[in-house]
Parts: structure tokens; sequence; C-alpha cells
């Protein structure tokens, strides 16, 4: 990859409870650069994607994001890459 990241520090944030019989769907994405990365948060952001974890893998970052089942988006401007 082009970039190395920074090493990145775990933080557990708390919030309220989900309501009762919430179900969410998940998309993984990874990222080779700070800018891809930065350009995919902001995009899935604008799609109503919530990004839940973020991991180094061998010189890319794996995302993880979640949104409510239901939800209409684009499903194919947000594919893995």
């Amino acid at each position: 990859m082009s970039e190395d990241f920074p090493p990145i520090t775990p933080i557990v944030y708390v919030s309220e409870p989900e309501p009762s019989g919430m179900r969410w769907r998940y998309r993984v994405r990874t990222f080779g650069a700070i800018s891809e990365l930065e350009r995919g948060l902001n995009q899935l952001g604008q799609e109503g994607w919530e990004l839940v974890g973020l991991w180094p893998v061998e010189g890319t970052l794996w995302a993880v994001f979640k949104q409510p089942e239901g939800r209409a988006t684009d499903s194919g401007s947000s594919q893995g890459g």
C-alpha cells in the first residue's frame, strides 16, 4: 500500500439501548489510503451507514458499518474496495 496507517487506539462509546426488535444490516469495506478512507466514510455516512469498527489488516484498514434494516440506499456505490 502507498501509506502506513498510524496505530489505532480502541475507543468504547456507550449509548442508549436499542429499541426492542431493532434489526441491522452490515457492510464491510477495505481502504488502502487515508484519503480513500475519508471519502468512503463521508459517502457511507451520507447513505445512513454508521461506522462501528475499524481494524488495520496487512497495510489496509477494514471498516464495519451498520444501518437499520429496511433503509433504502444506493447499494451499488459503496461496495468494498
